[in-house]
């Protein structure tokens, strides 16, 4: 890890590229409060939080992970409990319904006993993915939909941002929806894919991605995903990440989808 050393008018202060080294971290939680907030108020703070990035032990990148929109966080901040709407899709694990005075977002809840595609076998599968957010810190991570933990009728649920979806295992997407992205896109996303198959990410319910407002690709749902210290997960998410790109239409075999718009792999 790089360290700069920079001459100020209350002395030498070290900048350093990237998370910063126990013993600046330590530096800073020793430090008297008044000089805390003078220094935070003279440092970077490129993520916004309390620390600056000199002795911050993980600066966010803001420009990569998938947070609320500026907007959006201003309107679900302090949202604790919703009241869900129409019911817009449902799976074997989750519903998917509008919030009442809410446009623009979205609530998931467990899918129950009355619905006619409730499925015992999948019945904790809702609450896995709650946790698997919570667990690996999924907003801090590229291509993860924004999600907030909500209550509804007393019980979890999840909120995130409406998209519109252009992939998902059970049903192929109109063109007319899919033939909007670019190729632009779909290379952010492939390096998105990059990082988060280093970090072990495995993604065998395949690519469920949908496009927010601002246009972000973004996946949806987490499904059986994994984690994993194997290297795995650049040959599984690589053959989804071809056949995602053959789903959509944008190559007629993975043969020609890998030549056209590369692969997952540690050489890309």
């Amino acid at each position: 890890m790089a360290r700069k050393l920079t001459a100020t008018r209350d002395g030498i202060r070290v900048a350093l590229q990237g998370n910063a080294l126990i013993a600046d971290q330590k530096a800073w939680a020793m430090m008297p409060r008044s000089a805390k907030l003078r220094l935070s108020k003279r440092l970077r703070n490129a993520d916004g939080d309390k620390v600056p990035d000199g002795y911050d032990c993980r600066v966010l990148d803001r420009s990569r992970q998938e947070a609320f929109l500026a907007a959006d966080q201003k309107i679900v901040g302090k949202l604790k409990s919703v009241k869900p709407g129409k019911l817009i899709s449902h799976g074997g694990a989750g519903n998917v319904s509008t919030i009442e005075g809410l446009p623009g977002f979205v609530v998931k809840t467990p899918v129950n006993k009355k619905n006619s595609y409730y499925n015992e076998e999948r019945k904790d599968g809702f609450e896995y993915e709650r946790r698997f957010y919570k667990k690996h810190g999924l907003l801090g991570l590229p291509l993860f939909i924004p999600s907030k933990d909500v209550i509804v009728n007393g019980k979890p649920a999840i909120l995130r941002p409406a998209i519109t979806v252009i992939s998902e295992p059970n049903r192929i997407i109109s063109r007319k929806i899919t033939s909007k992205i670019t190729d632009k896109q779909l290379e952010i996303m492939r390096q998105k894919l990059i990082k988060l198959s280093m970090k072990g990410y495995l993604f065998y319910d395949g690519l469920q991605i949908g496009f927010d407002k601002s246009g972000r690709l973004l996946e949806y749902d987490c499904g059986e995903m994994e984690k994993t210290n194997s290297r795995d997960a650049f040959a599984v998410n690589n053959q989804e990440w071809l056949y995602f790109l053959t789903r959509i239409g944008k190559a007629k075999t993975e043969e020609e989808a890998a030549k056209r718009y590369g692969t997952i792999s540690r050489r890309s």
